[in-house]
């Protein structure tokens, strides 16, 4: 670091030269000759062999020990650095550098003791200590400065302490989404006292600010993406939602310098910005304005040479030229895209020359020899073609995943380009481009359904049917086939699975039949498949297929596709079960709405064995773990719900439904809150099934003491509402056995304690709560007989002023009128 030296001095030695010869001057007194002898010789000849003593040393290899070489690992990249004394020389140079260098070490030891701190410390605590690195204000001229990280990062000379000041901060800020959550940037006059809310906004902005300043200053490659890197951590966690805009956008205007950076990890970490942005929501009308121009902001040049402005079309047939958007035309451009060309986003332009290969330079012009054969001078030169680094085109086609997700109605005009670009992915030799590509298919065709469904929302713009069929038929004719049955490549054909789950019910009976048997013959083998990540996203697109209305009727598919499910719920994989259990459920769906539609040929036709086979692998899965229980009792609801009564006069099925409603209770009252409420909603579904004997059987005051207990206490919002929806199913006053007066004192109760809220998040669900209880009120009022009003009217004149202040908030709802005005002429001869 001698070039940071204010007083540089020119060192006159070498480490491995010889050592230099002492000057003799006034001040240095002479040795008496008498001194010289044999002992004099001896130290001279000492002195002489030990430098090169220390040459040796230098020049031999270090040995580290295994201690040193864990240690060595443990540390981050740029706190590792390696010196030795032999550096420096003695002059007085030498010993300032000596000095100069000892300080960075220390600085640098100091940042990794503080990033080891802070990367394994609890983050709640780390944010307390955030305004003793961070400032909250721009520092003025009068006051003092303040020591924070960013004096390290702005002004300290050695690259490797800028770059630990740059990972701690990034530690720091990674994480802390939550807390930044309260941020406000107010810029209302000063007031007598500064919200916690406005110091984040300040310390927000001061954080971009410093970090734009660096950005501008840094020219060190290593530490120039780690600075890049800092600025995405920090756009993924602010709220920029609750800011005054203007950030991003100057952001983005210094960014967009080193989008064609020479050192390809700076190009990452300037895309994983872009991407921060494009994932950022809710959206923001600032980013529209950032993406949405065909040219980035400032002029910024996303293409390198003029050979790249125009490149060969994917297309033999045709060629189109573009002067500004720096990669070629894609094959079977339609009319719509021709006259939206100029439109196209500059992102989407910048990503599709980055995944897409690009031409080399021309090299100069071969000296041809005027005696060569005709057919050497004729030959044509062959272009080169280049990729861009790996990294490079997969963060690409990551910032094009998060755009499509997060931003879609602005890019809605080309997707035609990202359809040609994710085929292009798909037939690329590179297995990481395919499966970054399949990651992209899922996103567009996720949001392009979800467009044409809201079709008539979306203005005339929106995709239509007619386009997402042509979407879809360009990819079944296409590779995604071909990857389905090729092995080798699993996450890519797992992906590829879940990709066409999301063609749509409507789509999916638009498609040829040769397709639709193409799809759901692929699928139901792939269930079988030995990869784990494959068989799991096969069943799960079984369970969207089965309930697409041309399918869920068909007898035959909905046996296979139980047979498929049955098999993925032995799997050792709990992913494979949960996935499995969850097309159970949406199977057992499709039966309820079978029976609804009154599709009794259906019913006739679908076999008991594997009704009964359903019926005892839900039951068993509802035991299962956590994540596989919430689908699994679901299942074990729509099943008790569909069985037909041909079923139920078997023995064998009155004992797995003995034994499925005793597991569904013991889930009520335990289990994890998305199990109890499920639980408490298969019991709701039982209850409408009119051939199961209700009140009769030994299970019925186990249930009811069940939803009675939770409608009452449970913390849980949605699983006292799923309670009390379970308690106003059944349709008559002797479905409730002996339990029917407890059911209306635990309702009333519940009522009252509606208003008892422990967690804030539970607030958004009690005007919910409140609505059920008081129909499940009046559904066991209208059921109340003449014999009951003597048992009841102690409970009603104890809360009378509760019911009467609830009636009149529903009174507009005119569905329970009558049950209103049964109640009010109770309480009315009660009181």
């Amino acid at each position: 670091m001698s070039q940071y030296d204010p007083n540089p001095v020119k060192s006159t030695s070498s480490p491995v030269g010889p050592e230099p010869k002492e000057e003799k001057t006034a001040d240095t007194p002479k040795e008496p000759a008498r001194s010289r002898g044999k002992r004099g010789k001896k130290k001279k000849q000492e002195k002489s062999e030990e430098p090169q003593k220390e040459i040796a040393e230098d020049k031999a290899p270090i040995k580290v020990t295994s201690t040193e070489e864990e240690s060595s690992q443990l540390r981050p990249s740029w706190a590792k650095f390696h010196s030795s004394d032999s550096e420096y020389s003695d002059t007085e140079g030498g010993q300032t550098s000596r000095v100069r260098s000892a300080c960075i070490k220390v600085r640098q030891c100091a940042l990794t003791c503080l990033h080891t701190v802070i990367k394994n410390g609890d983050k709640k605590i780390i944010f307390g200590y955030w305004s003793s690195f961070i400032p909250d204000v721009i520092s003025g001229t009068n006051s003092t400065q303040s020591q924070t990280l960013f004096t390290t990062i702005l002004k300290d000379p050695a690259p490797k302490c800028r770059m630990g000041a740059l990972a701690t901060l990034t530690a720091m800020i990674d994480g802390s989404k939550p807390y930044l959550a309260a941020a406000e940037d107010c810029q209302t006059t000063k007031a007598a006292f500064t919200s916690f809310s406005t110091v984040l906004g300040s310390m927000i902005k001061e954080l971009h600010r410093c970090l734009l300043l660096a950005l501008v200053a840094e020219n060190f490659p290593l530490t120039l993406t780690q600075l890049i890197k800092c600025i995405g951590m920090l756009l993924s966690n602010t709220p920029y939602h609750r800011l005054q805009p203007g950030l991003l956008s100057r952001t983005v205007k210094q960014i967009r310098h080193f989008l064609n950076h020479r050192d390809p990890n700076v190009r990452v970490a300037c895309l994983t910005c872009l991407g921060a942005i494009a994932s950022i929501q809710p959206p923001l009308l600032e980013i529209c304005h950032i993406i949405q121009p065909s040219r980035p902001p400032v002029g910024t040049r996303i293409h390198q040479s003029a050979d790249n402005s125009s490149r060969n079309s994917i297309s033999e047939d045709q060629t189109t030229t573009t002067s500004d958007s720096g990669f070629n035309s894609l094959n079977n451009m339609s009319q719509a895209s021709s006259h939206t060309k100029n439109d196209t986003s500059w992102v989407i332009k910048l990503c599709i020359k980055n995944v897409l290969s690009q031409k080399a330079e021309q090299p100069a012009a071969r000296q041809i020899n005027d005696f060569a054969p005709p057919w050497e001078k004729s030959q044509p030169e062959v272009p080169v073609m280049v990729y861009e680094p790996i990294p490079v085109r997969l963060e690409s086609l990551q910032v094009l995943a998060n755009l499509t997700k997060g931003y879609f109605p602005i890019i809605r005009k080309t997707y035609v380009l990202l359809q040609d670009l994710i085929l292009k992915c798909l037939a690329d030799s590179d297995s990481v481009v395919k499966l970054h590509g399949t990651k992209l298919l899922d996103e567009l065709s996720q949001v392009m359904l979800q467009d044409y469904q809201n079709s008539s929302t979306g203005g005339p713009e929106a995709i239509t049917e007619q386009k997402l069929l042509e979407f879809w038929m360009s990819f079944l004719n296409g590779p995604v086939p071909a990857i389905l049955q090729c092995e080798g490549n699993n996450p890519v054909r797992a992906n590829a699975c879940d990709c066409i789950s999301n063609i749509g019910m409507e789509i999916f009976q638009q498609l040829p039949f040769d397709k639709r048997i193409m799809c759901i013959t692929m699928i139901l083998g792939l269930t079988n498949d030995d990869d784990k990540l494959v068989k799991s996203a096969a069943v799960r697109t079984l369970g969207v297929y089965i309930l697409y209305p041309s399918l869920k009727k068909e007898v035959t598919f909905v046996a296979d596709t139980a047979n498929a499910v049955l098999m993925c719920m032995e799997d050792s994989s709990i992913n494979v079960r949960m996935k499995a259990a969850w097309a159970m459920a949406n199977l057992c769906d499709a039966l309820v709405l079978n029976k609804d539609c009154e599709a009794d040929q259906f019913i006739e036709d679908f076999s008991d064995m594997l009704l009964l086979k359903l019926l005892t692998t839900a039951t068993r899965a509802s035991q299962d773990s956590g994540k596989v229980k919430s689908n699994a009792v679901r299942a074990v609801g729509n099943i008790l719900r569909y069985l037909p009564n041909r079923s139920l006069g078997k023995s064998n099925f009155m004992t797995a439904v003995q034994n499925s409603v005793d597991t569904l209770v013991k889930n009520i009252l335990t289990g994890t809150m998305k199990v109890r409420w499920n639980a408490c909603y298969a019991i709701s579904n039982m209850f409408k099934n009119d051939g199961l004997p209700h009140g009769s059987v030994n299970w019925t005051p186990d249930v009811i003491n069940a939803l009675c207990s939770v409608v009452k206490d449970c913390k849980n919002f949605k699983v006292r509402i799923n309670a009390g929806l379970a308690l106003s199913s059944l349709k008559e006053r002797g479905s409730y056995g002996g339990k029917f007066n407890y059911v209306m004192e635990s309702l009333i109760i519940a009522l009252k304690t509606s208003e008892d809220i422990t967690d804030f998040a539970e607030y958004k669900y009690r005007d919910n709560l409140t609505e059920q209880i008081m129909v499940a009120i009046l559904h066991i009022v209208c059921l109340i007989e003449i014999e009951d009003i003597q048992s009841l009217s102690s409970l009603l004149q104890q809360y009378t002023t509760i019911l009467q202040s609830y009636l009149y908030k529903l009174y507009t709802i005119s569905t329970i009128q009558t049950g209103m005005y049964i109640i009010q002429c109770l309480l009315y001869n009660c009181m």
